[in-house]
């Protein structure tokens, strides 16, 4: 009974939170009550203006380097237009700022619901999923994001939709064992949250391939030709969902997604394979998994608390893999995770060898495969050692040390 109002205080602390940050955040980057507002923003509430006004899409004619473009802000325009079609909406209806971010903070708020029914799904304790909920709820730079204009907490909502109905039946499996079936409503369910997904951020891409590996499985499993089929009608319907918008991209920016009109040609120096670049690369995606905000001053408790959050991740990845290697017969819900976790990290590590945009959000398509990956190994250990009353505290510390920075601001 304690540990359900200390759950629900959670909650409202959360809510709370969250509202917070969507009041307070200034409305572009400035600092105002210690917080950074997004450099980003004005370009994203642009966007939806535009097309409130012209009712039409823009076209991006310059890049996020052309000299006063955050002056102008429209280096967003190339973005595909779900979020910004629903933002237009609202304003149309007498909305403005606020009202989107408020459409942000309801995806932050709904992507907390649909983690629990991810874990639920995959058979875990209750206590775990108590504890994905809360870290996520109080998680930084999915606050952040998801307390401002920006389509990073839409896309996000819909990777844990297609996660949890690639996921399966309610009942734990084993891998390799019972695969989950995909009958006619739930294939036409990920079609639709996969060819959205596209139109919302081009990194949900991603998930074509493992939509496609989740089929694949399945028939491989029961035998069924008719499961083959409804993967080709699953992705070729979320195909012609997206080409009409892919072909206006390649027209207008000779790309499908716009990103390499958006980045332009030149790789980021230092490079990624260089030592100096390897080592920015990761300082630097640490730093910003953590805590968004760049306004922080350069000082040794900056570095000190940069080797906290680097020291934390690197406990992380020794307790999940103990856990993977402990668990002996991965779950199928186990493999997906951990296939969303890897192909999202290939993804980033590419698009840094390109472009060299190190921001630990851009792993955010697997938040639901990062937050289990924090809760679930955590849980096994407290409970091997029998001392489970560490679990919360131990989850809410991970979860919430990132604001440590702003101390640095006083």
């Amino acid at each position: 009974m304690k540990r359900t109002y200390f759950f629900f205080i959670g909650l409202i602390l959360i809510v709370g939170l969250r509202l917070l940050f969507v009041a307070y955040l200034p409305a572009s980057q400035t600092v105002k009550y210690h917080l950074e507002g997004l450099g980003d923003e004005p370009a994203h509430f642009n966007y939806i203006k535009f097309l409130e006004k012209n009712r039409s899409f823009p076209v991006q004619t310059t890049t996020y380097k052309t000299p006063g473009a955050s002056i102008r802000n429209d280096f967003e325009y190339f973005q595909p237009p779900i979020y910004y079609l629903i933002g237009a909406i609202g304003v149309m209806l007498g909305g403005g700022l606020y009202l989107c971010r408020m459409m942000s903070f309801i995806c932050g708020i709904l992507s907390l619901w649909l983690i629990a029914l991810i874990f639920k799904r995959m058979g875990t304790p209750r206590d775990v999923q108590a504890a994905g909920v809360l870290f996520c709820g109080f998680f930084p730079s999915h606050v952040y994001f998801c307390s401002v204009v920006s389509n990073d907490s839409m896309s996000w909502l819909i990777a844990l939709a297609l996660t949890y109905f690639c996921m399966g039946s309610s009942s734990p499996c084993t891998f390799p064992g019972p695969a989950p079936d995909f009958p006619w409503r739930k294939s036409l369910i990920i079609s639709a949250l996969l060819g959205l997904g596209s139109l919302t951020k081009s990194s949900l891409l991603l998930f074509y391939p493992i939509v496609a590996a989740c089929f694949f499985y399945s028939w491989l499993h029961y035998k069924k030709n008719k499961i083959l089929l409804r993967m080709v009608l699953t992705l070729g319907c979320a195909l012609c969902i997206n080409i009409p918008w892919f072909f206006r991209n390649y027209q207008i920016y000779q790309s499908f997604t716009g990103l390499s009109y958006l980045n332009g040609p030149e790789v980021s120096y230092p490079h990624l394979l260089s030592f100096e670049g390897f080592f920015l690369f990761l300082k630097t995606s640490v730093r910003y998994f953590w805590f968004p905000m760049q306004h922080i001053p350069i000082s040794f408790y900056h570095k000190t608390l940069g080797m906290v959050g680097a020291c934390i991740l690197i406990g992380i990845i020794i307790l999940s893999i103990r856990y993977i290697v402990k668990e002996k017969r991965l779950s199928f819900g186990h493999v997906l995770l951990i296939g969303i976790l890897l192909i999202t990290i290939a993804a980033y590590v590419q698009y840094n060898l390109v472009w060299g945009n190190r921001e630990g959000r851009f792993l955010f398509p697997a938040l639901s495969s990062i937050v289990f990956f924090i809760t679930a190994p955590i849980y096994s250990m407290v409970k091997e050692n029998k001392s489970k009353r560490l679990y919360f505290s131990t989850i809410l510390f991970i979860g919430v040390w990132g604001y440590s920075y702003l101390l640095l601001t006083f």
